[in-house]
């Protein structure tokens, strides 16, 4: 049986640029010399700007993933390409995990080892629609990457010496959890949660020493949920490094 050395994933309301799989086999053959985990490309919201040439391709390594990924995750199910032998040493996507299975892949084949790369280029549409719609409906906290990273990921962080990958599981909570934390029915899995962060961070902490009334009603609202999440894209953009 012939395994290809890379494995490729796209979702069913997703699409590729035609020459998306030939771009990433261009990248990973100008880097063969390294030992290339994962790969990222840019992707769009907008059918059209997949129309246009893709031009000369635009790559860059990515030499610390954690400092920036809190801002930019640069991977997605369908603009991300890994390399096969992660699957035949770890494991793949955790069955008891209903959302964040994606992502905890992609954080699993970066703390792994090897090079992680990402493709400027725009060479993939990703559909919201559908997945918009899915998180609208949420599923228990307890089988999601958001309210387990911390137990999940205990044996590596307890391992790991590498400080801006911790603090990018801090991060990712706090980033991730106010939804479940001012929601009644998953509270205390989130509060739980919270108390698990390896690091505390002032700025974003104050989201959850909100009212806790005061935190239902803003996640009840479009407008409140848009304006907490803006108000934690900015601390971790801007503020915290």
């Amino acid at each position: 049986m012939v395994t290809s050395p890379f494995t490729a994933f796209l979702d069913a309301d997703d699409f590729w640029h035609p020459e998306y799989l030939q771009t990433v086999a261009d990248v990973i053959e100008k880097e063969r010399n390294s030992e290339i985990k994962i790969i990222g490309v840019q992707y769009t919201r907008n059918k059209k700007d997949l129309n246009s040439n893709k031009g000369e391709v635009e790559y860059f390594r990515i030499d610390n993933y954690f400092k920036i990924a809190i801002k930019n995750t640069l991977f997605t199910s369908s603009s991300t390409i890994i390399n096969t032998n992660f699957f035949k040493f770890n494991d793949g996507f955790n069955p008891l995990l209903e959302r964040g299975e994606d992502i905890d892949v992609w954080i699993r084949a970066v703390v792994s080892g090897g090079y992680a790369y990402f493709i400027k280029n725009i060479m993939v549409y990703y559909s919201d629609e559908d997945k918009t719609q899915a998180t609208r409906i949420k599923a228990d906290i307890g089988n999601m990457l958001i309210g387990t990273i911390n137990t999940l990921y205990k044996p590596i962080l307890s391992s790991s010496d590498d400080k801006d990958f911790k603090r990018f599981i801090s991060k990712y909570v706090y980033f991730n959890l106010y939804p479940y934390y001012f929601d009644l029915k998953f509270h205390n899995q989130a509060l739980e949660s919270l108390k698990k962060n390896e690091y505390k961070f002032f700025l974003p902490h104050m989201v959850y020493w909100l009212p806790f009334r005061l935190g239902v009603k803003m996640i009840k609202n479009e407008k409140g949920t848009k304006l907490l999440r803006l108000y934690l894209k900015f601390v971790f953009r801007y503020l915290i490094r």
